[in-house]
């Protein structure tokens, strides 16, 4: 019998993360560190695992994808051996691309303040050259199972765009679901090619400002977030696909959901949608706004990626039980938006 569940690949960097939890960040004195922990993250990579332990927040005991495929470049060989221990501990199928002139993976040290509940972060890249086009295209079509849909994280576009060319040109027809922190040449290109795609607010707010004359620039900083995640939809709507989901990430506002449902009626009213204020558009589609969950997450590290996994996670699952019925019509189990504010909360 064949498996309904989508095999997922993902495209990203990976890094090892020092996490140093202090009571408070307060700069020229000296503090205790209340703990600390090291292990193997990333934009991408956090999202694997939390979709890799599944099961916890699933209404089965079934993982919503049946493969979960890493694609990124590392430093050479022997130094790595840690790095692909980690990740099939996490039943994630890794393919790593070496550099023979670097060693292990890039660094970022995260200081985590228990009294102001933020995160500072501190990279360390050692210049390990992206996949390249020829690279993921070659390791695409060697993995065991075609992966249904690809996640990408929104850094290395140039040569991501070249990559999915060639796949569609041999008839590649799954699911694109793109995350963008920043702006990054090809970005726009990239986000045409989306089917679901994940904005930081900070993204979003530098697409306003390019769109505007400068003088009015500094109008946006006294804007409601609801304002702001309007004007960032009507933006990214014109290169987005017509059916395209979006969603924009705000930390402590909770996050947006531009989405689809064949019950929405049109129109600008205010209405309320699985308890979120939503103001509805032409063409049954709707801006959701879900606030944060719960209100004080229990570590910042990892809940946007936390919260794209709850997403990913539903509308994979509503694609293994019915392909063509849209997510957030299926009123028998919670939608993508309302699943990835739990999960993104609880992280």
């Amino acid at each position: 019998m064949t498996d309904p569940r989508p095999g997922i690949l993902f495209i990203g960097a990976i890094y090892e993360d020092t996490l140093l939890y202090v009571p408070s960040l307060k700069e020229d004195r000296k503090t205790r560190l209340t703990s600390k922990d090291v292990r193997i993250g990333g934009n991408v990579i956090n999202t694997l695992k939390v979709l890799q332990s599944a099961p916890a927040f699933d209404y089965s005991s079934d993982s919503a994808f049946s493969h979960l495929y890493y694609f990124g470049a590392v430093g050479n060989k022997n130094s790595c051996s840690d790095v692909y221990a980690d990740l099939r501990e996490h039943n994630i199928e890794p393919t790593l691309f070496h550099r023979e002139d670097c060693k292990g993976i890039d660094e970022a040290i995260v200081i985590c303040s228990e009294e102001s509940n933020t995160r500072t972060i501190l990279s360390h890249t050692k210049n390990i050259s992206e996949p390249t086009a020829l690279e993921l295209t070659t390791a695409f079509f060697a993995l065991p199972v075609t992966p249904y849909w690809i996640h990408i994280e929104g850094r290395n576009c140039i040569e991501v765009l070249k990559f999915l060319k060639v796949i569609r040109s041999v008839g590649f027809i799954g699911k694109i679901s793109v995350d963008l922190e920043r702006d990054r040449e090809g970005s726009k290109e990239l986000i045409a090619e989306a089917n679901i795609l994940f904005v930081s607010h900070t993204y979003g707010e530098a697409l306003i400002k390019e769109s505007i004359e400068e003088q009015i620039n500094d109008s946006i900083k006294v804007l409601d977030p609801s304002e702001i995640a309007a004007q960032i939809t009507e933006i990214l709507c014109l290169e987005m696909k017509l059916d395209a989901c979006l969603y924009i990430l705000w930390g402590k506002y909770g996050s947006f959901g531009f989405v689809h449902n064949e019950n929405f009626a049109s129109g600008d009213s205010l209405k309320m949608y699985e308890g979120f204020l939503a103001t509805y558009y032409p063409g049954k589609k709707a801006l959701v706004h879900s606030l944060a969950y719960p209100s004080k997450i229990v570590e910042t590290v990892g809940a946007g990626d936390s919260y794209i996994a709850g997403a990913l996670w539903t509308h994979a699952r509503s694609h293994a039980m019915s392909p063509h019925v849209d997510p957030y019509s299926d009123s028998d189990y919670p939608s993508p938006l309302t699943m990835a504010t739990s999960v993104g909360g609880g992280q």
